[in-house]
């Protein structure tokens, strides 16, 4: 099995993966505002995998998903 990444402690995760994390809170989002939020605040993303799923740092979005939620 390949490594996926050299280091250990990545927070990459794709963007299905961060809307399930999302909509555990209560403030959920749909996949159309996720990737607007992700172009509104330039966020590096990366694909992931044999299927190419986009993928990006879960504590860069998490801290974007905060200030959006704030502004409604």
């Amino acid at each position: 099995m390949a490594a996926q990444s050299i280091s250990p402690y990545t927070d990459m995760v794709t963007l299905d993966e961060c809307l399930a994390l999302f909509n555990e809170t209560g403030q959920g989002a749909s996949m159309t505002t996720l990737r607007r939020w992700i172009a509104k605040h330039d966020l590096a993303t990366e694909l992931q995998g044999a299927q190419g799923k986009v993928a990006v740092s879960f504590t860069k979005i998490l801290q974007v998903h905060r200030d959006e939620i704030a502004k409604r």
